[in-house]
């Protein structure tokens, strides 16, 4: 020992502990391994600010004496894996030892025991030095013979706080294992009882076909329902089946393209099934998936995912990918939800989103119907029979339900179109007048979008153009934008916008843009646009060339603005990426937060100030605006001054109030146009020969009620009595009664003026 360098803890021989440890090294036959083990217990001591009694505290004292006793009769050159194993699995504290060992053998060339290319290939992993979490993590490489398994995931390495996953692929298949373990690599998830359960049984997941996959097109439905009925088995479902589902997604989207085509247009299933966030537990819960196809038949399963199937083409809300979950087993009537399965299906007269949002309506309200007439005594309990009484009662219940008013209208017109569709195919009956009770609410416009102004625009695009050449995501907002000033299209038109939409027109410098979406009258939208405008969105077509060749989804890439998203998907950018991206520029301009609505109307007014200056014809301003008719350009834009000019009128807020009675240019049936059936002072008639509203409600609110648009003098009138008697109302009461009436003559007042308004400009 004199020709010996002296160690650290030679040096503190006088402590008892560090006597004991030196007694115990020094029993150690190989000179390699009592020098190794020296060097060990200097360097905790040399790390350590502290005496030995801390650097080798009491919790790793005794498994660090029996690792050395352990190390007494062997040479370096016997030290095996399966030793190194049988010692960890005697006392687990001990890998924090056995690694630092191993790590020492492999970096010298001494170990010479079996798996050393695969120790070597894992080395790292025993520098324990290199992880916060050493004792955590430092016994999980000690499979004994599954280390021919296992797999290693570094990520982080050049971080302060690196991370490795560590996973048992139990794959033999060479070819097959290296897909496993690249999809490992690329996978988010953490290292837990379950992932490695995931990797564990990867192999009998496979079942017949574990040796028959050499590359990602080997794969396919069949192999994926085989492995979801295995993982479907063990607990943790929801986990396992969500890393099958991303392990597919991988595949499909792999850059080699290989694995694009595994799934077939007959497998009723695609990347996009797969991709919702929902999808595995939809699986779980036992959803169908389909492809919406209405003249098919209708499905027997009450749980759907709808894949939209090309029907996008009616809607600029939805995408080629897109999918949407019916769940008809809420329904509780059988009748009802077989009749709602129906409508959702074979209903052509609606889109794709607005099929959702009317299953999503019409469920509450089928079950609100259900509960009523299921009521013990209740005089109509037939499910496909409706009278008059029970119209009054859907119209209470979605009045009291629903807190706005466009919303009202929603669930109203939802509930009407539905039973209409049961009365025209003869599902259900109806009791005279039924659908005239079923009246629709009034909504107030909540589009008050306004031009904006000149220099505040000019603002707005300053802080665009500074920030276009940021991102690829950037450039495509900064083209949105100028399409939106440059034409009349809505913003998810412009979104939805086809690589092939500009054509040329038989001017010079002016082109054509055509969107999928369509008018009113059924006509796509087409607008007339410059040679600048054009080059902006050549430009996109160059930019997007990238993105669309290496997007995996081919129904993807005829659309003009994809892009990737931050997690690693592609789709067009939709309304509300431009939304918030033009709100934040508006933010760092310093001026008032403005919507796309606002540079619509921008638009639109710049359309009414050209034909103004230069006295242009309505057929003009029907090509800048893109309505057909004028009318739909002028009455949008001056609906809401025709309101406020008559609110300031007559000093009362018309706010929402519904019109149940008629108004006409004519009164076609002059039984009723006489004194006899004159009724509210002359403002109009009665259409029953009898009243039928036995309280003191005004005949306003009846929907037998028939007025002219020449009666607007009456309604005037009328309306200065009641200023007159609402000074002199005895109680509160009375006066709010008497303001409300008021309201009501307004509100009659200002659809009369919009109807001769429209007259005035045919």
């Amino acid at each position: 020992m004199n020709d010996r360098p002296r160690y650290e803890i030679e040096k503190l021989g006088n402590s008892e502990l560090a006597y004991e440890f030196i007694n115990h090294i020094n029993l150690i036959q190989d000179d390699i391994l009592k020098n190794f083990v020296f060097n060990l217990v200097d360097e905790r001591i040399t790390k350590s600010s502290f005496k030995i009694g801390i650097a080798l505290k009491k919790t790793i004292r005794g498994s660090l004496l029996s690792f050395i006793d352990s190390l007494k009769p062997k040479a370096s050159h016997d030290i095996t894996w399966a030793f190194l194993c049988d010692i960890v699995t005697s006392n687990n504290q001990a890998a924090i030892f056995c690694s630092p060992l191993l790590l020492f053998l492999l970096n010298n060339d001494l170990y010479k025991g079996l798996y050393k290319d695969k120790l070597l290939s894992i080395s790292n992993l025993f520098d324990l030095n290199h992880w916060s979490s050493s004792l955590r993590w430092a016994s999980l490489p000690y499979v004994n013979d599954d280390i021919k398994y296992f797999f290693v995931s570094w990520r982080y390495l050049e971080s302060s706080s690196p991370r490795v996953d560590y996973h048992i692929i139990r794959v033999d298949n060479s070819n097959l294992r290296k897909i496993v373990e690249a999809f490992c690599s690329n996978d988010s998830a953490k290292y837990n009882p379950t992932t490695a359960l995931f990797y564990n049984e990867f192999d009998y997941s496979l079942n017949k076909y574990a040796t028959a996959i050499s590359t990602y097109s080997d794969f396919n439905f069949t192999i994926y329902k085989s492995q979801f009925e295995y993982y479907k088995q063990f607990p943790n479902t929801a986990v396992l089946i969500g890393i099958l589902n991303r392990f597919y997604i991988y595949l499909i989207e792999h850059p080699s393209g290989e694995g694009k085509n595994i799934f077939k247009d007959y497998d009723n299933i695609d990347i996009n099934f797969l991709k919702r966030s929902d999808f595995t537990k939809c699986q779980l819960d036992g959803f169908s998936f389909l492809y919406y196809n209405p003249l098919a038949p209708v499905p027997t399963s009450e749980k759907w995912i709808l894949h939209i199937n090309g029907y996008e083409r009616t809607s600029t809300k939805c995408i080629s990918t897109t999918t949407q979950k019916f769940d008809f087993s809420q329904i509780k009537s059988s009748v009802y939800k077989t009749c709602l399965m129906q409508f959702v299906w074979n209903n052509l007269k609606v889109n794709f989103t607005s099929k959702y949002e009317q299953y999503r309506i019409l469920s509450q309200i089928l079950n609100y119907i259900y509960d009523t007439k299921s009521r013990q005594d209740y005089p109509n309990p037939s499910l496909t029979h409706f009278n008059i009484w029970e119209a009054h009662l859907i119209r209470n219940y979605i009045d009291e339900s629903q807190n706005t008013a466009s919303s009202k209208e929603e669930y109203l017109c939802a509930i009407r179109i539905f039973l209409t569709f049961l009365d025209t195919k003869q599902i259900a009956t109806f009791e005279l007048m039924f659908f005239k009770y079923l009246q629709k609410f009034k909504v107030v416009p909540t589009n008050h979008a306004l031009a904006i102004p000149k220099d505040e625009l000019c603002k707005i695009n300053k802080v665009l153009i500074a920030h276009k050449n940021e991102s690829y995501f950037n450039e495509l907002c900064y083209t949105i934008f100028h399409v939106c000033l440059q034409t009349e299209f809505r913003i998810s038109s412009i979104c939805h916008l086809h690589i092939d939409c500009i054509t040329e027109t038989m001017k010079d410098n002016q082109f054509l843009i055509k969107t999928t979406s369509k008018t009113s009258n059924g006509q796509k939208y087409i607008a007339v646009v410059s040679d600048l405008t054009k080059l902006h969105l050549e430009n996109i077509l160059k930019l997007s060339a990238t993105v669309r060749n290496e997007c995996p989804e081919n129904s993807l890439k005829k659309y003009l603005f994809v892009y990737r998203t931050t997690m690693n998907n592609f789709r067009p950018i939709s309304a509300h990426d431009f939304r918030n991206y033009f709100s934040k520029c508006c933010k760092e301009a310093g001026t008032p937060i403005y919507s796309a609505s606002n540079l619509r109307d921008t638009h639109m007014t710049k359309a009414l100030e050209y034909k103004m200056r230069h006295a242009e014809s309505d057929v003009t301003l029907a090509v800048l605006s893109g309505h057909k008719n004028i009318n739909t350009t002028q009455n949008h834009y001056i609906e809401i001054e025709l309101t406020k000019m008559l609110e300031s009128t007559y000093g009362i807020i018309i706010g929402d109030v519904t019109i149940t009675g008629e108004i006409v240019d004519i009164i076609e049936n002059k039984h009723i146009e006489n004194a006899a059936h004159s009724v509210e002072h002359n403002c109009g008639y009665c259409k029953q020969d009898r009243c039928s509203i036995l309280n003191s409600l005004s005949c306003l609110m009846c929907c037998s009620f028939i007025t002219t648009v020449n009666h607007a003098q009456y309604f005037r009138d009328s309306i200065s009595q009641i200023d007159i008697m609402i000074p002199n109302a005895l109680t509160q009461h009375d006066k709010d009664d008497l303001v409300n009436i008021k309201r009501l003559y307004c509100a009659y007042l200002m659809e009369i003026l919009k109807k001769k308004g429209a007259h005035n400009n045919e």
